[in-house]
C-alpha cells in the first residue's frame, strides 16, 4: 500500500506492497506472496526489481503479510516495522494483531499510530 513511511532498514514487501516499493524506487530485499493483487505485468516487474522473490500459491493457510513476517523472523531480524498491516481486510487485521501479541519485535505502523506488544513484565 502507498505509505508515507520513513525507511528504517531492509525492505521486504508482501504482494501489492512490493509494487508500492517499486514505484518509490526503494531497494527491495524480497517480495513475498501470491501476487494476486497485481496484474501479471506488475508481478513480472516486481520479480525483476526485487533482489529475491518468494512466490506462494493463492490457496494457503497464511496471508502474504504473515509469510513476509515469517521470512523476516527466520532471517533473524529483531525489529520489524510493518506498513499497511491495518489495511481494509478485517481477517488480515486480526492475523496481524495476533502476530503482534506473539512477537514483540513487530511494530505495526499506520498513518496515525504504531502498535507494538511488550508482552508480560513490569513497565
Amino acid at each position: 500500500r502507498p505509505s508515507n513511511h520513513q525507511k528504517r532498514g531492509d525492505v521486504f514487501a508482501a504482494d501489492s506492497g512490493a509494487l508500492s516499493v517499486l514505484e518509490r524506487k526503494d531497494p527491495l530485499c524480497a517480495a513475498v506472496g501470491d501476487f494476486d493483487s497485481v496484474s501479471l505485468h506488475q508481478a513480472h516487474d516486481i520479480q525483476a526489481y526485487a533482489q529475491k522473490t518468494y512466490l506462494h500459491p493463492i490457496k494457503k493457510d497464511k496471508s502474504d503479510g504473515e509469510l513476509a513476517i515469517d521470512l523476516c523472523l527466520s532471517l533473524g531480524y529483531t525489529t520489524i516495522y510493518v506498513y499497511g498491516g491495518f489495511g481494509d481486510r478485517i481477517d488480515h487485521q486480526h492475523v496481524h494483531l495476533v502476530l503482534a501479541l506473539q512477537h514483540p519485535e513487530l511494530i505495526f505502523v499506520s498513518e496515525t499510530q504504531e502498535l507494538q506488544s511488550y508482552g508480560l513484565g513490569k513497565y
